[in-house]
């Protein structure tokens, strides 16, 4: 178990105490909530996608990588633009999913009758994806890798399929080989991942062909700085041998090991998704326990302070009641907020509609201006590659647009519709003064943005959690929908299309005298414009589709947040209503209670923000093996 594994045992340790804790009243208004927190830190899933171009030693290291030769096909001329993904699980089995939403269990030695170019050309079976699953220890802590097809290879359709999973990466493995130079493809490519990704690992296969690799480790190092004008410095180059791990592993030889290049590779990997995912995953977490805890210790420290006097008392009593009707009006049906949230989303959409459109546009005369060049009839390859990389570019360009925007009307929301169930100058110990600032409830200014992400982790969209709750094509995977996910089954079937009948036509394109080459360019024309023309449609309507599950998802988080909020509100009411009939050894036998009950939240806030300590630090601590 590394660090990580152990803080995120850790917090998954703290729900069910924080759960026993909660008034019944809140429980019921966060517990669906607490539980989604809890199985989605549990599931802790990070995504690793591998890319490179074909026959560089791809799927060799992946096979090298979790100790299984043979898992993924290798030595295999092409790879189709499917791509397979391999997670934990106890049972192994595997599935495929064909683009008619039909799905297929095989064993996953047949898994090359489905993913490579040989046994599936063109992707004739209509492939999407296969999901593979083993009892392999280096994935149990969370890793799921997926193999995606070559870029720069001949079928153009590889590059953009792979090109499409780029944002929703938690970390990318770039292949390449130390026989071969990058080629420019390879370079705009991690130019590409390096734009939309934190984490970028290279690594260089095939080391043990070469008597010293060193030089053609720094030689792709400079190429890689200075092609995408990164230092070469903070670039994570790693030199490995899948023959030397395997050697090594047979042998038990821990020092052919390190040799492999494999530990170190790892190492890199863990250590940018733990400082990135990893973190942002506990911390999400931690968000919905301490709120649920504030919701809870709220009534119990709002009476504490009111039983220091009666001027505290009817104080606290009004402020608190305000803040109920406040809720109640903001959970009417007929809120003013509702209406206009509907109003703002399509507000924040409408201009990122119509510079897509726009995009898209000046991709299709881009394109018809292009089969005008005399490259047209040399290399027309490479014009349909321009227009499959636009499309995907500009749809993601659109999407991340999107996803800002979305992510800071929800922000606004949150706080637009939040009410205090604190009193202004009570703490979590229950006095004027707060015990120690660590422990003080957040209240305050500078503490909203710290409120907005414990209602993100309610909401559960965002751009962090994309990567860990799902890629491009594979549904949505966290409890309300995200926008990310929309883009790629749109333009990478799309894409599909456009390159099929591109691909299908090569060898007799190749045959025809020129002037028959002119009419397949006009055919081409045709169709690749319609294409184009097609998938604006398709992403504008998913756009409208996908808006809708946004609002719904956002009013639902609200709505759960206002209840809770005015729960918590209704139960300092009650509180403060005992106080007032009761005498003073009463009140000083009520305090005694209270004061138990505010120390056990107090001992919870404490660990909390210990744990929030131990998460900052992970960027500091290096990370043991997979």
């Amino acid at each position: 178990m590394n660090i990580l594994e152990r803080l995120r045992a850790d917090v998954l340790s703290l729900f069910p105490e924080v759960e026993a804790e909660l008034d019944p009243q809140v429980a019921r208004a966060r517990g669906r909530l607490l539980q989604e927190s809890r199985e989605r830190l549990a599931l802790g899933r990070y995504h690793v996608v591998v890319c490179g171009e074909f026959r560089r030693g791809k799927s060799s290291l992946l096979n090298a990588l979790v100790d299984r030769p043979g898992l993924f096909p290798v030595d295999v001329a092409v790879t189709t633009s499917a791509v397979t993904t391999l997670r934990y699980a106890e049972e192994e089995h595997a599935v495929v999913y064909f683009t008619d939403a039909q799905t297929e269990e095989i064993p996953q030695s047949a898994a090359a009758e489905y993913v490579t170019e040989q046994q599936n050309k063109n992707n004739v079976k209509n492939v999407e994806r296969i999901e593979m699953a083993a009892p392999i220890p280096q994935l149990k802590s969370g890793l799921v890798l997926v193999d995606t097809p070559g870029v720069g290879s001949l079928n153009v359709a590889h590059t953009a399929a792979t090109r499409a999973f780029l944002p929703n990466a938690d970390a990318i493995l770039f292949v390449a080989m130390v026989t071969e130079p990058l080629g420019t493809v390879e370079l705009e490519f991690l130019k590409t991942a390096l734009e939309h990704c934190p984490i970028v690992v290279t690594a260089i296969t095939m080391i043990d062909r070469e008597p010293n690799p060193a030089p053609m480790i720094e030689q792709a190092r400079a190429r890689i700085a200075e092609a995408t004008g990164r230092a070469a410095d903070d670039l994570v180059i790693v030199g490995v041998s899948s023959l030397r791990k395997r050697a090594a592993v047979l042998n038990d030889d821990p020092i052919s090991l390190e040799e492999s290049g494999f530990p170190e590779l790892e190492r890199a990997l863990w250590h940018g998704i733990t400082i990135t995912c990893g973190r942002a995953q506990l911390e999400r977490g931690l968000d919905a326990i301490e709120e649920a805890l504030t919701e809870t210790a709220a009534p119990v420290a709002n009476a504490l302070a009111a039983l220091n006097d009666d001027d505290s008392l009817h104080r606290i009593d009004a402020e608190i009641r305000a803040a109920q009707e406040a809720a109640k009006a903001n959970s009417a049906k007929n809120s003013r907020w509702r209406g206009k949230l509907h109003a703002d989303l399509e507000l924040k959409a409408r201009p990122i509609r119509n510079d897509l459109r726009r995009d898209f546009d000046m991709i299709a005369d881009e394109f018809r201006a292009a089969l005008r060049s005399p490259r047209a009839l040399s290399d027309p390859d490479s014009l349909v590659r321009e227009v499959a990389d636009g499309l995907v570019d500009a749809a993601q360009r659109a999407t991340r647009r999107l996803l800002e925007r979305v992510e800071q009307l929800a922000a606004e929301y949150s706080v637009m519709t939040s009410t205090p169930v604190l009193a202004g100058d009570v703490s979590a110990g229950g006095s004027p003064v707060p015990v120690t600032p660590d422990i003080r409830m957040p209240v305050s200014e500078e503490r909203k943005s710290a409120k907005w992400g414990r209602f993100r982790s309610v909401w559960g969209g965002g751009v962090a959690g994309a990567g860990a709750g799902a890629l491009i094509g594979f549904g949505v995977g966290l409890a309300v929908p995200v926008i990310g996910p929309f883009i790629g089954p749109v333009v990478g079937s799309v894409i599909g299309q456009i390159v099929g009948w591109f691909a299908g036509n090569r060898e007799a394109r190749q045959r025809e005298d020129e002037r028959a080459r002119r009419e397949y360019l006009a055919r081409l024309q045709t169709d690749v414009t319609t294409m184009i023309s097609r998938t604006t449609r398709q992403i504008e309507q998913d756009l409208t589709h996908r808006l809708v599950d946004c609002e719904r998802a956002m009013v639902s988080a609200l709505e759960e947040q206002i209840d809770a909020q005015s729960q918590s509100q209704q139960e300092t009411i009650r509180e403060l209503n005992r106080v007032k009939r009761q005498t003073a050894l009463e009140r000083e036998e009520r305090a005694a209670e209270l004061k138990i009950r505010a120390d056990r939240y107090t001992a919870l806030f404490t660990r909390i923000n210990a744990l929030r300590r131990r998460a900052e630090g992970l960027g500091g601590t290096a990370q043991g093996d997979m």
